[in-house]
């Protein structure tokens, strides 16, 4: 698998239904933008690294979905337990919340800043893993990849 490929084998989303009338639209718009930068930031890294399997980048990211279950706020268990780490059937691995629209809410959770959480609970909870075990994410695959090479 060449470098450019790499980039199109990882996926982070808040999957949204379809919202009608400008204010659906516009916080649809607002989802997408708000993840391009931190998705931008892993399909860069990822054609840093070329050929890693998708098995290792899902392994090395499972620590940073763990942190995100940790920050995901709980109020009856359903945005938790809609939380997904897997690779696709076309080797794409894909980390998220709300997979198939289900809850229909993740999206409105992870977005609104303005809604207090217990700590440590919080909005932009699975952009905060990704923020906060990026260097961790980096040394996990470089770890896989030693051991690959021994």
């Amino acid at each position: 698998m060449g470098y450019g490929k790499m980039s199109n084998k990882f996926r982070a989303s808040i999957r949204t239904n379809r919202f009608s009338g400008a204010s659906g639209a516009a916080f649809q718009k607002s989802v997408h933008d708000s993840m391009q930068d931190v998705i931008s930031e892993y399909k860069a890294f990822l054609d840093f690294i070329g050929g890693v399997t998708p098995e290792i980048i899902r392994s090395a990211l499972e620590p940073t979905f763990d942190l995100s279950q940790q920050y995901v706020p709980v109020e009856f268990g359903t945005l938790r337990d809609s939380g997904f780490l897997e690779i696709t059937k076309d080797g794409t691995v894909v980390m998220g919340y709300g997979k198939g629209g289900v809850p229909d809410y993740a999206p409105f959770v992870h977005e609104r800043m303005d809604q207090e959480h217990q700590p440590p609970t919080r909005s932009k909870f699975l952009q905060a893993a990704l923020d906060e075990d990026f260097t961790n994410v980096v040394q996990r695959i470089e770890e896989k990849l030693g051991e690959l090479f021994r």
